[in-house]
């Protein structure tokens, strides 16, 4: 859609990949962060003029997304409109299983999800991944390389109202997220309208991590690998930090 050029040219966003990618491979790309609404990740998934589609032809890349998005009317339009899949196990092992092998479609995780954008403040890069195995133990499931993804300055979109630990307003929030799956947050553009604030996007895609295909991973090897990735991710924070 033509809106996308006007969000191309607000936010001139750019991506950097320490190593090429296989079009011809499937890949579980890991999005962090999550941001308040997830720019840098709509982009990447969801825009084949802008994201890595564009990079790399004949590489689909598919969005996942919390399933509750699906029974919205509207968000549900959007997001399958931007190709999103929902993010329950038999969704991805549809698309990653064997008798997909053909579309050679990949996904992408916006691993730290609602409880994340809680933590989307200006100038932190709080993550929510130390527990969240869940898509390492997919990879390895079906044997698709895991290529940690960071995105600099989503944080800086949008302002958070201060939500402190204990506060009211992080009780609002984690009410509405164990009743809903998903939370309302509180937050401001720079005017009424919730325009965001105009910020350089740049999303860093560090080199593949090969994982062995496993039906039946076991705890130790989910570990194993998810450490890998952490510092795989950090290492990508540290060396492309503005």
């Amino acid at each position: 859609l033509r809106v996308w050029r006007h969000v191309g040219a607000y936010f001139q966003p750019k991506m950097v990949f320490e190593a090429p990618l296989d079009a011809r491979k499937k890949y579980v790309f890991g999005s962090h962060p999550h941001g308040v609404i997830g720019y840098a990740s709509q982009l990447i998934a969801g825009c084949t003029g802008m994201g890595i589609e564009a990079h790399f032809p004949g590489l689909v890349v598919r969005g996942v997304t919390m399933p509750a998005t699906f029974c919205i009317p509207l968000f549900r339009d959007y997001a399958l409109a931007m190709g999103c899949l929902s993010c329950d196990r038999s969704s991805i092992r549809r698309i990653l299983g064997d008798r997909h092998h053909r579309l050679h479609q990949s996904l992408l995780v916006v691993v730290g999800g609602a409880e994340e954008s809680m933590l989307a403040h200006d100038g932190s890069a709080d993550l929510v991944l130390l527990k969240r195995r869940g898509f390492v133990r997919e990879a390895i499931h079906a044997g698709c390389d895991l290529v940690p993804v960071y995105n600099f300055n989503e944080n800086a979109i949008y302002r958070l109202v201060p939500n402190p630990p204990g506060s009211l307003v992080r009780r609002f929030e984690l009410a509405v997220k164990s009743v809903c799956g998903f939370t309302v947050l509180l937050f401001h553009g720079r005017n009424p309208f919730f325009t965001p604030y105009r910020t350089k996007l740049v999303s860093v895609v560090g080199t593949p991590i090969p994982v062995p295909r496993d039906y039946n991973p076991s705890e130790e090897l989910v570990d194993h690998y998810h450490r890998i990735y952490v510092d795989e991710l950090t290492r990508l924070y540290r060396k492309y930090k503005p």
